[in-house]
């Protein structure tokens, strides 16, 4: 430290040395800002396991969604109508029923009993709201907007993301609506976990004549871990 501070000492008697010293100081200063910076900024999360955006407490995980081991009510209201999805998932497999029909899907085949089980066509109405790996992606690109903290450690999240993202996101379509932003709201565990999603998709429906009013779509998940096996009832 003594010869560093000899050194600077003897900078400063040179001619033009404080100048020197000036200029080197706030050169080391904003290197050293610089770096703190790079190294100190969150990397963009690529996968949906974790969120973090900011300061603003807005944490959570879709490990055990993503998982693929869980029950699930799917209940989508378009127009004041309801279509509810009831099943279990386990992998690439579920049992579901729907509109009083039960149905089994194994990777993109479905099935429906019909007293015999028969190939049909995908009974689920705006798929690609309920694919998680879409879901994560409509996340990543919504905008935080406020966060409700409970005394049992659960948590109730409030995104907004307009329809002109949700356009270029899902259909590849820009779009230039003025309009008011759509809603979702995510609900977590104590440990952080998401069980609950819901979409009010009010103005990307209307917007893009996919109804007359109205669009909200609730995903429930619970019992994860829970389905041991689902066994394919087709011979």
């Amino acid at each position: 430290m003594k010869k560093f501070l000899n050194k600077i000492k003897e900078i400063s008697e040179m001619k033009n040395g404080k100048a020197i010293l000036f200029f080197g100081f706030y050169f080391i200063f904003f290197l050293i800002l610089i770096l703190f910076l790079k190294f100190s900024e969150k990397n963009p999360l690529s996968s949906a396991e974790k969120y973090e955006k900011g300061n603003k407490g807005y944490i959570f995980y879709m490990n055990k969604i993503l998982d693929k081991n869980f029950k699930y009510v799917f209940t989508i209201s378009l127009d004041g109508i309801k279509y509810t999805y009831v099943g279990q998932k386990n992998d690439n497999k579920e049992l579901f029923n729907y509109n009083g029909k039960e149905y089994y899907r194994s990777e993109n085949d479905f099935f429906r009993n019909d007293n015999i089980w028969l190939k049909t066509e995908n009974p689920f109405i705006f798929k690609e709201f309920l694919d998680i790996s879409i879901i994560s992606k409509i996340i990543e690109k919504s905008s935080y907007e406020s966060k409700t903290s409970f005394e049992n450690g659960k948590q109730s999240y409030n995104l907004l993301i307009s329809s002109n993202t949700l356009n270029k996101l899902l259909n590849n379509v820009d779009s230039d609506f003025l309009e008011e932003p759509n809603k979702i709201n995510i609900s977590t565990l104590e440990d952080k976990n998401v069980n609950n999603i819901e979409f009010n998709l009010d103005s990307y429906c209307y917007l893009n004549n996919l109804c007359k009013n109205s669009l909200v779509i609730k995903l429930e998940y619970f019992d994860f871990g829970g389905i041991s096996e689902i066994v394919s009832p087709i011979n």
